[in-house]
């Protein structure tokens, strides 16, 4: 059985009042004793030394005392990849050195966490404070939270529906009231594992001369019978083109058909996954525009109720960046395929900005979510 869930989205966070769970993965940002420094822990015991990638280690660039430095934490459970980032120079973006630390595990992929949680600690001598800014986890923004003296401070949170199947916490972090040794910090936490279940994790379409190329990938499939793909001229009615059978095995399956046309038309294509007890389920629609439309950004449906299909100008890798029309900032996703489709029935109705970064050329476009 797979869950077609392609581009899964971001899970949507409340505040808990749940008991303090035991923490698998850590990101911190301190003053510490060797230098001004973010250091990420994952997984296993956040303790100094255990599985940790640091960020910044020496101290240089520092901390602006009294200063907002923006961060950024994303965790991917499909690749088990945790981001750690801090704009220790503040100009604006996270590719300076010393501003990035990624830590991939093996054993965190399919696995969620039910909880995140934010611990703030200044310090008493000298007098220090820790605050975090707009603090957002999944486009969700919870305001500020400070501390003053060695008291700390802590804010549970968790996933509406029992997990975050993708996370991603912004805002900004300021230590202000002079410097200290160890003093002031600020620690992200994740903890409780939740294994996800079966998916369909990707579904695209690469253009040649003569076909097109449609791979999928799922993960850790269980009684999943076939995949049958389909075609369509209009969007509507469909035929089925090719079956393939299901390989039904743990981790990663990759799979690939090539379907040879003259790009006469477009071309909709989806996925139906068949079980072994006849449960039927779906792909979003994925669209292949003829020869006249390359060289341009298409972004579609628009207005959408929350599934969006891209399809780049060329076949090269390219960055996404949705922000709200506010400025807000609410997804950075790399796009590996020329077609792709995104899942952003988590974002609220209204409008929105979506841009994309490819070799040396910028796309911004306007969306509604309805």
């Amino acid at each position: 059985m797979v869950h077609c869930l392609v581009n899964q989205s971001l899970a949507q966070p409340v505040v808990s009042f749940d008991p303090a769970p035991t923490y698998l993965m850590e990101a911190r940002a301190r003053n510490g004793a060797s230098g001004y420094e973010g250091v990420l822990f994952t997984p296993g015991n956040p303790s100094p030394g255990i599985g940790a990638t640091q960020l910044n280690p020496v101290g240089a660039p520092a901390w602006t005392y009294g200063a907002n430095h923006p961060f950024r934490f994303q965790y991917t459970p499909a690749t088990g990849t945790a981001e750690w980032y801090i704009d220790f120079n503040r100009d604006g973006d996270f590719l300076d050195a010393e501003e990035s630390a990624v830590s991939v595990s093996a054993s965190l992929v399919n696995q969620s966490f039910m909880y995140v949680n934010i611990w703030l600690q200044g310090n008493n001598v000298p007098a220090l404070t820790a605050t975090v800014n707009n603090f957002s986890i999944n486009g969700v923004n919870f305001g500020t939270f400070t501390t003053s003296g060695s008291a700390p401070t802590e804010q549970l949170f968790e996933d509406a529906s029992g997990n975050f199947n993708n996370i991603l916490v912004t805002g900004s972090v300021s230590f202000s009231g002079g410097s200290g040794q160890e003093r002031p910090r600020f620690y992200l936490r994740l903890g409780s594992l939740v294994v996800l279940p079966n998916q369909l994790t990707s579904f695209t379409i690469k253009k040649t001369e003569t076909e097109n190329i449609l791979k999928w990938t799922t993960e850790n499939e269980t009684l999943t019978k076939e995949f049958q793909i389909e075609k369509s001229r209009d969007g509507r009615t469909f035929e089925v083109i090719a079956t393939v059978p299901a390989k039904n095995l743990p981790g990663t399956n990759h799979y690939q058909y090539r379907y040879y046309t003259n790009f006469s038309e477009n071309i909709f294509y989806r996925l139906k996954t068949v079980d072994l007890d006849g449960q039927i389920t779906f792909s979003p629609l994925l669209r292949s525009v003829q020869s006249a439309r390359e060289g341009s950004l298409l972004i579609y449906p628009n207005p959408t109720k929350g599934k969006l299909s891209i399809i780049l100008p060329e076949d090269a890798p390219a960055q996404l960046k949705i922000k709200h029309v506010s400025g807000t900032e609410l997804l950075l996703k790399k796009l590996e395929s020329q077609s792709s489709i995104l899942d952003l029935s988590w974002l609220s109705p209204g409008i929105y900005i979506v841009s994309i970064y490819q070799k040396d050329r910028t796309t911004s476009q306007k969306i509604i979510i309805q």
